[in-house]
């Protein structure tokens, strides 16, 4: 598998892709929290929206819908940017 390239921040609105890992410099309680909100290493995440002014991003892990703060997202690497739908949920 490729090295990922990219974080969570720069996925851009309504593509999705996959956890890859976490960055070493995320805290080990935040990536915690992030698999047991369905944000672990190998599942599908979509960005649905990017809020103005560098607020929290809006994205899509399962059937839930989370906020991320730039500094969290930035800690988690993902894999293969595919384009997405935003199933009904406006951007």
């Amino acid at each position: 598998m490729p090295v990922p390239n990219l974080n969570l921040w720069d996925l851009p609105a309504s593509t999705s892709a996959t956890v890859a890992a976490f960055e070493d410099t995320l805290p080990k309680d935040y990536c915690l929290r992030l698999t047991e909100l369905g944000l672990g290493i190998g599942e599908t995440v979509e960005c649905l929206r990017h809020v103005p002014l560098r607020g929290p991003r809006v994205y899509r892990i399962g059937d839930s819908v989370f906020s991320i703060a730039e500094d969290v997202a930035r800690g988690v690497m993902i894999h293969a940017v595919q384009s997405g739908e935003t199933r009904g949920v406006q951007p």
